[in-house]
C-alpha cells in the first residue's frame, strides 16, 4: 500500500474512499531531524524506524430488528384532548388508551478509529489509539453525538512487553477467555439495544463480559507470550474516564450534599486493581485457549458527617474459561462469579447481606471451509440475590434482618445466528435470540419487583423477550 505525505484533510479523504476493504491509507508524520534514527528497516517508516505512522480504521453497522417482548405489552400511554370549548355544554373530556410499543426498528452505528505507531532505533514502539464512536445518548437528544470510546497511549518492546496509559479495557477484559460467539448473535450485544430497560439497568442482559469494557482512566501492563502463556494487570484510582475530572449531580448519582462531585470524592468504585492469565496452544490439530480474569475495588462511600460510613461491599469479579477449536468448530465456555449486582460483570458493588452474583454460558461455532460463512450459537444462566423485601432509605440497598427475602433475579439467554463475509470487509449476518429474565428489581436501592407487562393486572415477575435482528457491517 503507498505512503502518503498530506495534509489531515486529504488524509480523511484518502480513507473515505479506499477502493479495498479493511484498507487503511497511512500517513507518515516526519518530526524533526535530531529525532531520527540512522539506518534502514523493513518497518515500512521512512529514514529507519523513527517516523510516526497514523492510519485510520473502524467500520458502519446497520442493523433491523422484529422484537416480542412482554415488556413492551400496553406500555405507552396516549390521552385524546379535549374536544370543544370548556365550559361549553357537549364538550368531550379527553380519553385514555394504552399501546403496546412498535415491534420493528431499524439501528445504525459506527466507529472510525485512528491509530498512531512509531518504532524508536533500539526497538522501542510507542504511540496512540483514539477510538470515536456514535454513542447512544438516551432520550431528548439526537443519539448521533460523537464520543470517545477509548483513547489510550502505550510503549512496548518484544521482550519486555507492552504498558498502556489512559482510556482502556482493563487487563481481566483485555484477557479474558470468553464462550465463543459470532456476530449478531452474541451474549450482549446489538439484539438488547433493540429492548427497553426495564429497571434501573442500562441494558437488561446480565451476560456482560468483566468489568463490561469500561474505560476508565488506568495504567495497564501486558507480558509477551512465554511458552504459550501471557498475563496482564493494571490499575485505576476511581472511575473517572478522559479529563471530566469535576462530575456534576446529575452525571455522577450521589448522596453527598455537595452541588458538585470531584472524581476523588470517593463517590464512585476506587482502586481498581485487575489482572489476568491466559495461555494459548495447539495440540495437533486442536487449538486449545484458557485462561482465568480477576478484579476488585473499593466501593464508594456514603458521606454522613461527621464520617463517611462504608456501606456496601467490596466490589470482586472472577472468570473463568476455555475454548477447543478443531476442523472449523469452536467450542467452550465461560463461568464468572463475584460480588457485584447490576448487568455489568464487576462494576457496581453489592449490598452487605446479599449473595454473589454468578452465570455461566455455553456455546459453539462452525466455519464452512472455503465460504468463510460462521454459524453460531449458545445458551446461559445467571443469577443474582435480589435481598430482602425491606430496605431502609439512603442506604444503597443495604439488606437489614427484617424484611422476608425477595426471590432471585434469574435470567436464561440462547440465541443462534449466521455471517456471510459478500466481499472483503463486507459482512451479512441473522440472528435469534430468546431471553426470560424473572424477578428483576426497579433498581439496587429498591426491591420492589417490576411489572413487566403492563397488559396484565398486577405485578409480572416474568418477562419474555424475542429479538429477531438482520443487519450489515462495513469493517475498514
Amino acid at each position: 500500500m503507498r505512503k502518503l505525505l498530506l495534509g489531515t484533510t486529504a488524509v480523511v479523504g484518502a480513507a473515505l474512499i479506499a477502493p479495498t476493504a479493511m484498507a487503511q491509507m497511512p500517513v507518515v508524520i516526519e518530526p524533526p531531524g535530531f529525532m531520527m534514527g540512522g539506518g534502514g528497516g523493513s518497518s515500512g517508516l521512512p529514514r529507519g524506524n523513527s517516523g510516526v505512522r497514523v492510519s485510520l480504521g473502524g467500520y458502519f453497522d446497520v442493523r433491523a430488528g422484529l422484537v416480542n417482548d412482554d415488556n413492551d405489552r400496553n406500555a405507552v400511554t396516549a390521552t385524546q384532548a379535549a374536544t370543544g370549548a370548556t365550559g361549553n355544554v357537549g364538550s368531550i373530556a379527553g380519553s385514555t388508551r394504552s399501546f403496546g410499543r412498535q415491534r420493528v426498528d431499524f439501528q445504525s452505528d459506527f466507529e472510525v478509529d485512528v491509530f498512531v505507531d512509531g518504532k524508536a532505533a533500539n526497538g522501542l514502539t510507542y504511540g496512540a489509539v483514539i477510538e470515536l464512536q456514535v454513542d447512544n445518548v438516551g432520550a431528548g437528544a439526537t443519539g448521533t453525538s460523537i464520543d470517545t470510546d477509548e483513547m489510550y497511549g502505550y510503549l512496548a518492546h518484544p521482550v519486555f512487553g507492552a504498558i498502556r496509559f489512559g482510556d482502556e479495557d482493563n487487563a481481566a477484559n483485555l484477557l479474558q477467555v470468553r464462550v465463543p460467539l459470532i456476530r449478531g448473535a452474541d451474549t450482549d450485544n446489538y439484539w438488547d439495544e433493540f429492548t427497553f430497560r426495564a429497571g434501573a439497568d442500562a441494558s437488561p442482559s446480565l451476560f456482560t463480559s468483566i468489568s463490561d469494557g469500561s474505560d476508565v482512566t488506568k495504567i495497564t501492563y501486558l507480558s509477551p507470550q512465554y511458552f504459550g502463556f501471557d498475563f496482564g494487570i493494571s490499575y485505576a484510582p476511581n472511575s473517572g474516564e478522559g479529563e471530566r475530572f469535576t462530575l456534576g449531580r446529575a452525571q455522577q448519582p450521589t448522596i453527598s450534599t455537595t452541588a458538585a462531585v470531584a472524581q476523588r470524592d470517593r463517590s464512585s468504585r476506587r482502586n481498581e486493581i485487575s489482572g489476568a492469565i491466559r495461555y494459548r496452544g495447539t495440540f495437533g490439530p486442536v487449538g486449545l485457549t484458557t485462561g482465568f480474569s480477576a478484579m476488585q475495588s473499593d466501593s464508594q462511600q456514603a458521606y454522613m458527617a461527621p464520617t463517611a460510613i462504608q456501606l456496601v461491599r467490596r466490589t470482586t469479579a472472577f472468570s473463568g474459561g476455555v475454548q477447543l477449536a478443531a476442523y472449523g468448530f469452536t467450542v467452550g465456555g465461560e463461568y464468572v462469579w463475584g460480588d457485584y449486582q447490576g448487568v455489568s460483570v464487576g462494576i457496581a458493588p453489592l449490598a452487605r447481606g446479599r449473595e454473589a452474583s454468578r452465570h455461566f454460558v455455553v456455546g459453539a461455532t462452525y466455519t464452512v471451509p472455503g465460504f468463510g460463512t460462521q454459524i453460531g450459537g449458545f445458551w446461559g444462566q445467571a443469577i443474582q440475590d435480589n435481598g430482602r423485601s425491606t430496605s431502609p432509605a439512603g442506604t444503597l440497598g443495604q439488606d437489614t434482618p427484617s424484611g422476608a427475602n425477595v426471590r432471585d433475579r434469574n435470567q436464561t439467554v440462547y440465541s443462534f445466528g449466521i455471517v456471510h463475509p459478500l466481499a472483503p470487509g463486507l459482512s451479512l449476518y441473522a440472528s435469534y435470540t430468546h431471553m426470560r429474565d424473572a424477578n428483576e428489581t426497579v433498581s439496587a436501592t429498591n426491591n420492589t419487583r417490576i411489572d413487566q407487562n403492563a397488559a396484565r393486572a398486577g405485578v409480572q415477575n416474568i418477562r419474555t423477550a424475542e429479538v429477531y435482528m438482520t443487519g450489515f457491517r462495513v469493517a475498514f
